[in-house]
């Protein structure tokens, strides 16, 4: 899941699915997608798993909105920049027919080079002013893409095509590393798992586990996925497979979930301070708290 960070003063959480697309027709992807992010508190939107061509994807997104809307959320349609311009263009037809009718306030649309799909661009600009609904442009390269340095030059060009927020993209984890883990022996218990990094969100700062545990700092951790719960109670339910021992593929599945949603509140209390013109005292807030964790 990548949380959506909108590049203006305030924030919306919702997770952005980076997977690759599905058939309409497959519904037990879409329902393990819906539960999922129905299980995370805190997610007021749910985004749905991008559908392959236009076959059934009308009916794909009102059902997914529809039944978002039921339990209390909201949904948001997921389409890709990287389709055909035709299949892209149907869907944004599509897009704009169903958001007349308010079933959607958001739409996710993930990114593809404008160098290389110009014809795609084009179709979304044709069709913004018929989309009533905000409309993010989720995997935004970090760095650097194929030569094309992402940078203010992107984001405007992004925005002039009729963007109205981006979200940068998530690392994954290389399928190959994961078969890796796979095939490793399971550690017997905790005590053999002490290599990891603990991220300060609100101190910008990246702590060796060693020294984490050295400077007494407590493991309870107030976000959606951890909900203050004590680290033996998120281990239990994360962590061990059917035979009782450790799983490492647990632990990293849990700590991404965990950092996702962890840096929300930081991302928040960003935007509080870039929406103040004050960044100078979130600076020094956050170089004083890494000085706390030094001391």
């Amino acid at each position: 899941m990548q949380s959506m960070v909108d590049t203006m003063a305030y924030t919306v959480n919702f997770p952005v699915l980076q997977l690759p697309a599905i058939k309409a027709s497959e519904s037990t992807p879409q329902k393990i997608a819906y539960d999922m992010q129905r299980a995370v508190d805190g997610l007021d939107y749910l985004c749905m798993p991008p559908i392959c061509g236009t076959d059934g994807f009308e009916k794909a997104v009102s059902r997914w909105c529809t039944s978002a809307e039921e339990d209390g959320r909201g949904g948001v349609p997921q389409i890709d920049m990287a389709e055909g311009s035709d299949i892209l263009s149907k869907k944004l037809a599509t897009l704009a027919e169903l958001s007349d009718t308010g079933l959607f306030g958001f739409v996710s649309v993930k990114y593809a080079n404008p160098d290389t799909h110009p014809t795609q661009y084009a179709a979304l600009w044709s069709f913004r002013d018929r989309i009533k609904a905000v409309i993010n442009c989720s995997e935004v390269p970090p760095q650097k893409e194929k030569g094309r340095k992402i940078g203010s030059d992107t984001e405007l060009t992004l925005i002039e095509h009729g963007f109205d927020s981006i979200s940068r993209k998530k690392h994954t984890v290389s399928p190959k590393l994961i078969a890796k883990w796979n095939h490793e022996p399971v550690p017997k218990d905790l005590g053999e798992i002490d290599e990891f990094i603990v991220m300060r969100h609100d101190a910008a700062a990246a702590i060796n586990g060693v020294h984490w545990i050295k400077s007494g700092c407590g493991g309870v951790c107030t976000c959606p996925v951890c909900r203050n719960r004590p680290v033996e109670e998120i281990v239990d339910e994360f962590a061990y497979l059917d035979n009782r021992e450790i799983s490492k593929p647990g632990l990293r599945y849990f700590s991404q979930l965990h950092d996702h949603q962890s840096d929300q509140s930081s991302m928040q209390d960003i935007s509080r301070h870039i929406s103040d013109r004050d960044m100078k005292t979130y600076v020094a807030d956050a170089e004083d708290r890494r000085n706390n964790l030094q001391g």
